[in-house]
């Protein structure tokens, strides 16, 4: 487009582009950032991990480690308490409406 001084339009035609915004959007990324900002980056959230268990022994961890831990496993226990809960809930739901169908 730059060396031929074509249009946007012409490039998207010439090259069977479907939007020339898009020829727009990737030449104000080569003059903002150069070939690095015509790479594709990472989109979407990162991968749940365990930030708070480290696989350091627990007698080598820090005091603010070992505290971070332990909330972390405190609120795992909560939350598959409520599951549990929840499952029982459902179980005797299902139960009750067998029986009346008897």
């Amino acid at each position: 487009m730059l060396t031929q001084g074509l249009s946007q339009s012409e490039v998207a035609l010439k090259f069977n582009i479907s939007s020339p915004a898009l020829i727009s959007h990737w030449h104000k990324a080569y003059r903002l950032q150069g070939m690095s900002g015509l790479t594709s980056k990472r989109q979407g959230r990162t991968a749940m991990s365990k930030p708070y268990i480290t696989d350091k022994p627990d007698d080598e961890k820090t005091l603010a480690e070992l505290k971070r831990e332990n909330e972390y496993l405190r609120a795992e226990v909560a939350y598959l308490k409520k599951l549990d809960a929840l499952l029982r809930e459902q179980e005797q739901a299902s139960k009750k409406q067998g029986s009346s169908k008897d």
